[in-house]
Formats: C-alpha cells, sequence, structure tokens
C-alpha cells in the first residue's frame, strides 16, 4: 500500500502561494485567502495528530448490502443457489 501522508510542510508552501497571488478580483482574494487557511489548519493537524488513521468497524459491511431491506430477497437468492445445486447434481 502506498504511503499518502501528506508533508506539512509542503501544504504550508502552497498557503504561503495561495496568500501571496494577486488577484483582480474581490471573490478570489477570498477565495484563495480561505484555501490557505484550510490548508494552514490541515498541516497544523497533521503535525499535532499524526495522519488519519481508519478504524475497523464490526457493521462497515452493512453499508454495502442496500438490497437486504427487500423483503424476500435472501429467500429468494437461496431458492436461486438451492434450484442450480439441484440442476448440477441431478
Amino acid at each position: 500500500m502506498p504511503d499518502s501522508t501528506i508533508d506539512p510542510a509542503l501544504l504550508e508552501r502552497m498557503a504561503d502561494e495561495l496568500r501571496s497571488r494577486r488577484s483582480v478580483r474581490e471573490r478570489e482574494r477570498a477565495e484563495n485567502e480561505r484555501r490557505a487557511q484550510l490548508l494552514s489548519r490541515i498541516a497544523t493537524r497533521i503535525r499535532s495528530d499524526g495522519p488519519h488513521q481508519s478504524h475497523p468497524h464490526p457493521d462497515r459491511a452493512r453499508q454495502f448490502m442496500p438490497f437486504a431491506a427487500l423483503k424476500g430477497l435472501d429467500a429468494l437468492i437461496e431458492a436461486g443457489m438451492r434450484a442450480a445445486d439441484e440442476s448440477e447434481s441431478g
């Protein structure tokens, strides 16, 4: 698995670059400042807490079962599997 750690120093340099840009429109300046502040906060968080680490969740697989809410789907699947097994063996 590749290392996905973001270098806080790089984020700070990106934030400084955004702050130093001159924009014609005030809205662009405000957006650049917002982005610079966001990058600075991310860099600060990474320095203090380290990179985000995911934690296993026992019910995580439930989000991948959207059809489980359909009544009778499990029984239908099981019946299909039984019919396939019977046709192979018989």
